[in-house]
């Protein structure tokens, strides 16, 4: 991954100078052109979070890297290419847990192969791989809950599903700010 070049090519698509970059984000202007030539390698968390706020951009756009080459091919991935309504579709017609878990078994077997097959250009597919997985096992548990308790079987799509976990990872998220936070308040 090249940030310095990701930074520099986003810089130069907005017609930015070096230095409105660097008063934007709050940096030298020689600490935005180390990053950008490669000199600073690799910039703190905080730094290249900056520079992504000043250049409008979120910072993942400036942590991708240039696909391979080399990369010929995905492995086959039938059900991580659906959409999410065509998954959900599938799981709300699913009339037992056998023919979930058979769904959520390729699902699984689907993120192996893509977890195995050069990870950075994969992840946002793992990604998905990881959510269909965990809606199919919510929709799994809840049809063979359903012998128990009838009334359970209401059908939780694959996007309520996602924001769950969103929720989830969104209240963790200022625990790890405040200790950052913390960190820049002890360096000062």
């Amino acid at each position: 991954m090249d940030i310095g070049k990701n930074i520099r090519e986003t810089r130069e698509k907005q017609g930015l100078k070096v230095s409105e970059v660097a008063r934007r984000s709050e940096l030298t202007i020689s600490g935005v052109t180390s990053i950008e030539t490669g000199r600073v390698r690799n910039p703190t968390i905080d730094t290249v979070v900056h520079i992504a706020r000043a250049l409008g951009v979120e910072p993942a756009e400036l942590l991708k890297e240039a696909p391979d080459p080399k990369v010929i091919a995905l492995p086959s991935t039938p059900f991580t290419n659906l959409s999410i309504e065509e998954l959900d579709e599938r799981l709300k017609n699913a009339g037992s847990a056998d023919e979930v878990d058979r769904l959520l078994r390729a699902l699984e077997q689907e993120t192996r192969d893509l977890e195995t097959f050069i990870p950075r250009h994969v992840t946002p597919r793992a990604d998905r791989a990881r959510l269909y997985a965990a809606a199919a096992l919510q929709r799994w548990v809840q049809l063979a809950d359903d012998r128990r308790k009838p009334e359970s079987n209401r059908f939780k799509s694959v996007v309520e599903v996602a924001s769950e976990l969103g929720d989830r990872y969104e209240a963790l998220i200022p625990d790890a700010e405040s200790s950052t936070e913390e960190e820049r308040a002890n360096t000062a």
